[in-house]
């Protein structure tokens, strides 16, 4: 596969040509991306290359096409200037049997520097934060706590357990609510007060003697 790439990323590589001669030849040249899988079908009964060929032959007859299976592209090369502009410019958005083929051009890569160039500054800080913030930051001022007065207000007025507190006193429409605290008896290690007093059952009628 990596011999297949290289030699279609040959033509990328101008270590004796200026960047302006780069430009104007890449100018004629760009990929088509999305391509379906059945244009790099073998099979002349399925494959839909002839086609797919036919929406570039239109702006010039002489489009030479290099099929990049591997990664469903496909490098488009026109024989002048002219023909490629306006083919980039006519196929941006290109439906292709369901297929959004997206068209993207060529951009020259020279051999020359043998360094990587620094990103944009305004993409610098996504790739690594700063030890100092960016200019005009600000720290965001944290609001008060919120305290709930009528909360406070409600538990310090609840009695001792076992005391009967009344929450809203009845009307005549509806009755009053009562609130009994009772005792944590989980905490004093001691089994809860439950009554085991038992239903009495009915006795069964018995004819009289």
């Amino acid at each position: 596969m990596k011999e297949e790439l290289d030699k279609y990323a040959l033509p990328n590589a101008h270590a004796h040509k200026s960047m302006a001669a780069v430009k104007r030849e890449l100018h004629d040249k760009f990929w088509v991306v999305g391509v379906p899988p059945v244009v790099f079908s073998e099979d002349p009964m399925v494959s839909l290359k002839s086609e797919f060929e036919g929406i570039f032959r239109c702006y010039s007859p002489e489009v030479q096409f290099s099929y990049i299976k591997p990664l469903s592209r496909v490098l488009v090369s026109y024989p002048d200037e002219e023909s490629g502009q306006r083919a980039l410019e006519g196929l941006k958005k290109t439906e292709f049997h369901g297929a959004d083929l997206k068209v993207q051009s060529v951009k020259p890569v020279t051999i020359g520097e043998r360094k990587l160039s620094l990103p944009a500054q305004t993409n610098r800080f996504f790739i690594s934060p700063p030890s100092s913030p960016p200019v005009g930051w600000e720290p965001v001022e944290e609001p008060p706590p919120v305290v709930d007065y009528n909360l406070l207000s409600a538990l310090s007025r609840l009695r001792k357990p076992g005391e009967a507190h009344e929450v809203l006193s009845g009307t005549t429409e509806a009755p009053s609510i009562v609130v009994i605290g009772c005792e944590d008896s989980a905490a004093k290690g001691t089994r809860p007060n439950i009554s085991s007093a038992r239903a009495t059952e009915t006795r069964i009628p018995r004819p009289s003697q």
